[in-house]
């Protein structure tokens, strides 16, 4: 557990922050699901609601890796690459690298591997566009009941697992509890699902609460989880845009999507993304 002298950027995309390791040498060898428990935690550490390591890739520009705080690992974040594509773009790190200044106005392609396939982003300043990987596993209706109260919503997989429900007034939800349990149904099982609460807002605008497994609670922002949100809203016909506003507790994401013969493919997702700082770690005590 010796993580001290480890080199790392905390990064926040609509709120939903990071702690970024470059790792593209292979410099540090570390347990990083541990790192992810240690170095998470609100605080008493650094806080984030993911560690993400970017390593080496023969596919791309980076391989990145996504931690959640509990040590469990995710196939895919959307703010996460949004976050990561921003880092390497930075640092000069990215193949298709047009300008490189730290600091000031960047543009370049960015290219990443995942562990649900490889997500191309475009960087211009601050503001990263990233291509997702298409939805798959829709299910058009779902049922959990909690109590005496039957929650209907659908379900799809935008790179990872999400289930939605839309409700009149999101504000009104207990979603620590609600999304608690339906992250842990039966239905959902061995891998759980995150769980978001939509409220339609207008023609091509909605407001939205995630509940995040590995996080297990409830993060500013989800990439992931504003473009499962999106997509079915849009399926559903209570959106008539394929441009979507996104508002969540962090900020405003916006999500693009092309409708071919009624299959959702091409999905974008864009907002801007701030790095915090930059630092070393040097250790904790009790940990």
């Amino acid at each position: 557990m010796d993580f001290i002298g480890l080199n790392f950027l905390k990064v926040s995309g609509t709120g939903n922050d990071f702690i970024v390791v470059i790792n593209l040498k292979n410099e540090y060898n570390h347990d990083w699901p541990d790192l992810a428990r240690i170095i998470c935690r609100r605080h008493l550490s650094v806080g984030a609601d993911g560690l993400v390591v970017l390593g080496k890739s023969k596919k791309a520009d980076a391989r990145m890796r996504i931690f959640n705080p509990d040590g469990s690992e995710a196939e895919m974040c959307g703010n996460a690459a949004r976050c990561s594509a921003r880092v390497l773009a930075e640092e000069g790190l990215s193949s298709a690298l047009r300008r490189q200044s730290y600091g000031a106005s960047v543009t370049s392609d960015v290219k990443m591997e995942t562990l649900s396939g490889i997500i191309t982003a475009q960087v211009k300043g601050s503001n990263v566009k990233i291509k997702m990987t298409n939805p798959k596993n829709f299910r058009d209706e779902i049922h959990v009941k909690i109590g005496n109260e039957d929650y209907k919503g659908s379900f799809i997989n935008t790179g990872v697992p999400h289930a939605v429900f839309f409700v009149e007034d999101i504000d009104k939800i207990d979603l620590l509890k609600i999304g608690r349990k339906i992250r842990y149904d039966e239905q959902f099982k061995p891998a759980g699902t995150n769980v978001n609460f939509v409220q339609v807002l207008s023609k091509d605008s909605i407001s939205i609460r995630t509940y995040e497994r590995g996080v297990e609670d409830e993060t500013y922002a989800c990439g992931t989880g504003a473009v499962a949100s999106g997509v079915i809203a849009y399926r559903k016909g209570l959106l008539k845009s394929r441009r979507i506003i996104v508002l969540t507790r962090g900020g405003k994401l916006t999500v693009e999507l092309e409708d071919v013969n009624g299959e959702i493919k091409d999905v974008y997702l864009e907002s801007p993304v701030e790095i915090v700082y930059s630092a070393k770690y040097i250790g904790e005590k009790n940990v």
